[in-house]
C-alpha cells in the first residue's frame, strides 16, 4: 500500500497538470468585442459629444451635413452647414456650435426660433479667407478661448471674435503645420501634428505660447487627457502617456497596428483605432482582444472616435459603431445564454456559451462553477430559461432542453417537430404547476407533463397554423395566452377559451404579460399597456420603442428591460419608469433571475451582473476546479486517491491561501474607497473599524495554517462590506461636476435677477408702440388683433418674473416684436388702399366699371386694356395693397385711368 502512495500521487499531479491546461486554453479563446450598428446614406466622417451629457452625438458627414443624434429618445436632427467634409463639431456654450470642414474653414451655426438649424457666420484666416480645413477644436476652460487644429496651424478663437488669430507667430517650428487633433487639460494645450506633440500654453502675460516638443519625429494622431495624465497616440509606436509634472512620455501599449485614434472609457480599458480593426484592454489589463472592421474607419476624417459613459462610438464608412463599456473577454463562456433562479430564491443558475453550468447562492460574491453539460449542443437563438426543482429549463428556437442542475448532465431533449420536419418555432414556455408544462410556438400551444409523460403533444386548444403564442401567464385562476397578431386569450379550468382582446387593439400584438400588485400589463411593440377588462387596455407612461422585454417576480417587484439598459420598479402602478439605465451592458439577450425584492441576478453576453436595487456590480467566477474531461479525470482519480490527505489538505491551503490574497487586495481597495468617498463620518469610522477588522483577521490566517472552508465566513463578510461601502460612498467625478453645475447655477440665476427690471421696461415700450399704431376704423379685425397683442404683454408684465423664465420670456417678446412688425405693415396697406379706393370715384365710375367687366360689352376691350397694365404691375401693386380682389381691381384701373395712382 506504501508503495502505491507514489503511483497515485504521479497520475494525480499529471491530471490536475492537464485539467489546468485544458482549462488555461478554454479562457484564451476570445470572442468578438460586441458592438452596435446604426447605418446611414453618405460616410460618416466625425462624431462628437455634448458636454451636457453622453445622449447627444454630433455626427459629420463626407457632404457637408450634420446630424444631432439624441441615442436615448432615439431622435435625430439634420441640417447642412456646407458641401465638404466635416472634421468636427464643438458645442459653443450659447446654444450654438462650431463646425470645422474641408476647405470651408470654420463656421458657427444656431437655431433660430423655429428651431431651423443656419450658418450665421464664417471664419476666415489671413491668407486663406475660408479656403482652410479645420480638424479639431477644443476649449480652454481656464483661457474660455477656442484652440483650432487646422491644415494650415493651430489658431485661437476668443468668444466674440470676427476671424481666428494664429496660435504661434510665423518664427515658431509649429507655424503653418496641419494639426490633426488639439486638446486642453489642466490649463495646459496639448496639438498633434505629423512632427510630435507640441505642449504650450498661458503666460504671464496672458498671450499664448509653446513650451516644448514630445516624441519628435513622430505622427501623432489623437490626444486623449485625463486630469493627471495625458494619453497620446502615435501612429507608428503605440500608445503613450504623459504624467502630470513628468517632461517625458512612456510607452504603455503597442496593440500590433498602427493607431489612429485612442479613447478610455468609463471603465477605465483602452481603446486603439487603427484603419481597419479596433483593440480593447480591460482596466486590470488581464486581456487584450482585437476585432477587424469591416469596410474599415476613414482615418482622414480624423475625429473619427469618441468615448461617452457607456460607450466607445467609432465612424466606419456609412455607419457609426456603438462598442459597450463593458466587454467580454472570457469568450464563450463569459457568453451566458439562459439564467434562472429557484422559486425560494437562494440559488440561481446560468449556461455560458462553452455550455459551462453556473450557480450562485444569494449573498456570496462570487460564482461557482458547477461543470460543463455533456451531450448539451444549441444550435439556435436562446428564448428562456427557467428553474423549477433540481432541473434547469433551456428553450431555443427549435428544442427545449432539461439540464439536472445537480448532476450537471442533459436530462432530457424536446424538439418541437417531428424528425425532417422544422415549420414550427417556439416562442415562450411557462410552468402552469408543478406537473404541466406549457410551450407557445408559432402553430399554436404545446403541453408536457414532467416526469410522467415528456412528450410534447398539442394541448387541446387554440390550435391554429399562424397563432404565435408569445407569452404564457396564470392570472386569476386562468391560464393567459398572449399572440402575436391574434390578441389576448384565457384558457378557463374547464377548458373552454375566452378572447379577452382581438388583434385589432392598439397596437395589435403581444410581445410579454405580467402581473403586478394585482394588474395584468401587456408588453407590445409601441409601449406597455396596462389590461382594464375584456376589449380595453390603458397606454402606460413607459416608452415602447425601446423595451425588448418586461418581467415580474410579484412582490419582489418588476423589470423592464430596454436595447442597452433596464429600470427596476417596486410597483408599476404607482410608478412607471421612463428611462433607461446602465446601457453601457449589452442587455439585447440578456435573462434575468430574481432572488428576492433587491437582488436580481442579469446573465448577458458579457458577463454576469447583480442589481441590489441600487447599483450594478459584475460577479466575478470562482476559479474552477474540475469543468473539463482532464478535470473530471483528476476529480475521478483525487476520489481514489482519499487516502492522500496530506495532498487534499496542500491543495485546500494553497485555494485559500489564493483566495485570502484576492481578499486582502479587495480589502485595501474597499478602505481607499472609504476614507475618500463615504462623507459621514460615523459610517466611516465603522466601515474602516470593520475593515480593519477583515485585513487583521486575513493576515493572521495567511501566517498560520488554513482550518478548511475557513474563508467562507470571510467572503461574506466581504460582500457585505462592499455593498454598503458601494451604498454609501459618493463619486468623487460625481461631486466635482454637482459643484461645477451649481456655479454655474447661481451666475444663471444672478444674470436673471439683474435682467428682469430691463425686461419690465422693454415690454413697456412694446406696449406703448402698439397703442400708438393707427388703425382703419374699418378694419375691425386689426382693431382686435392689437386688443389681443396687448393683452398677452399686461399678462407678461402682471406676472412675477421668475427664475428660470427669462428665456421663454425673451422668446414670446422675439415673437410679438416680430408680430408687430408685420402688423405695421398690415396697417400701411390697408391705409394706402383706402387712399386708392376714395380717390374722387364716384357711384357713376363704379357703375361704369362694373358694365365694362361684361366680356360681351363692346367697349369690354377698353377695360381690358387697362386690366392688362394691371395685371402687368401686378407684382408691385401686391407688394403695396396685399391681395387684391376683384373688385378693388376695377377700382385701381380706373384710378390709373384718371391719373390718380400711379406706381
Amino acid at each position: 500500500m506504501n508503495d502505491m502512495k507514489p503511483c497515485l500521487l504521479l497520475l494525480l499531479v499529471a491530471a490536475t497538470c492537464a485539467a489546468c491546461r485544458e482549462t488555461r486554453d478554454e479562457r484564451g479563446a476570445r470572442s468578438p468585442l460586441y458592438h452596435a450598428s446604426t447605418a446611414f446614406q453618405v460616410p460618416v466622417t466625425s462624431v462628437g459629444l455634448s458636454i451636457a451629457g453622453d445622449s447627444i452625438l454630433y455626427l459629420g458627414f463626407e457632404n457637408g451635413n450634420v446630424v444631432i443624434k439624441n441615442t436615448r429618445a432615439d431622435e435625430q436632427i439634420a441640417f447642412s452647414a456646407g458641401y465638404n467634409r466635416v472634421y468636427d463639431v464643438r458645442e459653443t456654450g450659447d446654444g450654438a456650435l462650431l463646425v470645422g470642414m474641408r476647405d470651408e474653414g470654420l463656421k458657427l451655426v444656431r437655431a433660430d426660433s423655429l428651431g431651423q438649424w443656419r450658418v450665421e457666420k464664417s471664419y476666415p484666416i489671413e491668407g486663406k479667407g475660408t479656403h482652410y480645413g479645420v480638424y479639431s477644436i477644443a476649449r480652454d476652460e481656464r483661457g474660455g478661448d477656442f484652440v483650432l487644429g487646422t491644415s494650415n496651424g493651430c489658431y485661437l478663437l476668443s468668444p466674440g471674435d470676427d476671424a481666428p488669430r494664429p496660435y504661434a507667430g510665423s518664427t515658431s517650428s509649429i507655424a503653418y503645420l496641419p494639426f490633426n487633433k488639439v486638446a486642453c487639460s489642466g490649463g495646459e494645450v496639448y496639438m498633434a501634428s505629423g512632427s510630435g506633440l507640441s505642449r504650450g500654453g498661458r503666460a504671464a502675460n496672458g498671450e499664448y505660447e509653446t513650451w516644448n516638443t514630445l516624441l519628435p519625429g513622430n505622427v501623432i494622431t489623437d490626444i486623449f487627457p485625463e486630469e493627471e495624465r495625458v494619453y497620446i497616440a502615435a501612429r507608428d509606436s503605440g500608445v503613450w502617456v504623459l504624467r502630470a509634472g513628468e517632461r517625458r512620455a512612456e510607452k504603455i501599449w503597442e496593440p500590433g497596428f498602427a493607431v489612429y485614434a485612442f479613447v478610455k472609457d468609463a471603465e477605465g480599458a483602452a481603446w486603439a483605432i487603427g484603419n481597419d480593426r479596433i483593440a480593447y484592454r480591460p482596466a486590470d489589463g488581464s486581456a487584450t482582444v482585437t476585432r477587424v472592421i469591416p469596410g474599415g474607419v476613414n482615418v482622414s476624417g480624423k475625429q473619427v472616435a469618441r468615448a461617452s459613459k457607456n460607450f466607445v462610438y467609432l465612424t466606419s464608412e456609412n455607419r457609426l459603431l456603438a462598442f459597450p463599456a463593458r466587454q467580454n473577454t472570457d469568450g464563450e463562456r463569459g457568453n451566458i445564454l439562459a439564467a434562472g433562479a429557484t422559486r425560494d430564491g437562494k440559488i440561481a443558475y446560468a449556461l455560458g456559451g462553452d455550455y459551462t453550468l453556473y450557480s450562485y447562492n444569494k449573498g456570496h460574491s462570487l460564482v461557482r462553477v458547477r461543470g460543463k453539460v455533456d451531450g448539451l449542443e444549441i444550435r439556435d437563438n436562446v428564448i428562456q430559461g427557467e428553474v423549477r426543482g433540481n432541473d434547469f429549463w433551456v428553450a431555443t428556437d427549435k428544442i427545449l432542453f432539461r439540464v439536472d442542475a445537480a448532476a450537471c448532465r442533459l436530462a432530457g431533449r424536446f424538439p418541437v417537430n417531428a424528425p425532417g420536419e422544422s415549420r414550427d418555432d417556439i416562442r415562450c414556455f411557462f410552468f402552469a404547476n408543478d406537473t404541466t408544462l406549457y410551450v407557445g410556438t408559432r402553430l399554436g400551444l404545446r403541453a408536457m407533463h414532467p416526469g410522467k409523460d415528456d412528450r410534447m403533444h398539442p394541448a387541446g386548444f387554440l390550435e391554429d397554423d399562424d397563432l404565435y403564442a408569445t407569452a404564457l401567464l396564470t392570472f386569476e385562476g386562468r391560464l393567459l395566452v398572449g399572440t402575436l397578431n391574434k390578441g389576448l386569450f384565457a384558457i378557463n379550468a374547464d377548458g373552454t377559451v375566452d378572447t379577452l382582446l382581438g388583434g385589432d387593439y392598439p397596437p395589435g400584438n403581444i410581445r410579454g404579460l405580467i402581473e403586478e400588485e394585482g394588474r395584468l400589463y401587456l408588453h407590445a411593440s409601441d409601449r406597455l399597456y396596462r389590461y382594464e377588462g375584456p376589449g380595453r387596455v390603458e397606454a402606460t407612461r413607459a416608452g415602447g420603442k425601446e423595451i425588448r422585454a418586461i418581467a415580474s417576480a410579484g412582490e419582489r417587484g418588476a423589470v423592464v428591460m430596454g436595447y442597452h439598459g433596464f429600470a427596476r420598479t417596486r410597483s408599476l402602478s404607482r410608478h412607471e419608469p421612463t428611462a433607461l439605465s446602465y446601457r453601457d451592458v449589452t442587455l439585447g439577450n440578456a435573462s434575468l433571475a430574481f432572488l428576492d425584492a433587491s437582488l436580481l441576478l442579469i446573465g448577458t453576453r458579457s458577463g454576469m451582473y447583480l442589481h441590489d436595487g441600487k447599483q450594478l456590480s459584475h460577479l466575478p467566477v470562482e476559479a474552477p476546479e474540475t469543468i473539463t474531461r482532464g478535470g473530471r479525470l483528476a476529480g475521478l482519480l483525487s476520489a481514489l486517491c482519499v487516502l492522500l490527505l496530506a495532498v487534499s489538505v496542500a491543495w485546500d491551503q494553497r485555494t485559500q491561501r489564493r483566495r485570502l490574497r484576492d481578499f486582502a487586495r479587495r480589502t485595501s481597495r474597499t478602505l481607499g474607497i472609504i476614507e475618500k468617498q463615504v462623507p459621514d463620518k460615523q459610517t466611516r469610522e465603522e466601515l474602516q473599524h470593520r475593515a480593519a477588522k477583515i485585513s487583521g483577521e486575513i493576515a493572521r490566517r495567511l501566517r498560520g495554517a488554513i482550518p478548511p472552508r475557513a474563508t467562507d465566513h470571510l467572503s461574506n463578510a466581504m460582500y457585505r462590506l462592499e455593498q454598503e461601502t458601494h451604498e454609501n460612498a459618493i463619486s468623487l467625478e460625481e461631486t466635482r461636476q454637482l459643484e461645477q453645475e451649481m456655479q454655474q447655477l447661481h451666475r444663471h440665476l444672478e444674470e436673471e435677477r439683474r435682467a428682469a427690471p430691463a425686461i419690465q421696461r422693454f415690454m413697456e415700450g412694446v406696449k406703448r408702440d402698439f397703442e400708438a399704431i393707427a388703425i382703419p376704423k374699418h378694419s375691425l379685425t386689426l382693431v382686435k388683433e392689437r386688443k389681443e397683442i396687448i393683452r398677452d404683454i399686461d399678462k407678461l408684465r402682471a406676472g412675477e418674473i421668475s427664475n428660470g423664465e427669462i428665456e421663454s420670456m425673451l422668446e414670446k417678446i422675439e415673437t410679438i416684436q416680430k408680430t408687430a412688425l408685420l402688423f405695421k405693415q398690415k396697417v400701411s396697406k390697408e391705409e394706402r388702399l383706402e387712399r386708392a379706393m376714395l380717390m374722387n370715384l364716384d357711384e357713376t365710375d363704379l357703375e361704369i366699371l362694373e358694365v365694362l367687366a361684361t366680356p360681351n360689352h363692346p367697349r369690354h376691350a377698353y377695360y381690358a386694356k387697362h386690366a392688362k397694365m394691371v395685371e402687368k404691375r401686378q407684382k408691385k401693386i401686391v407688394e403695396q395693397f396685399g391681395r387684391i380682389t376683384n373688385k378693388r381691381r376695377y377700382i385701381v384701373a380706373a384710378a390709373f385711368r384718371k391719373g390718380l395712382l400711379s406706381i
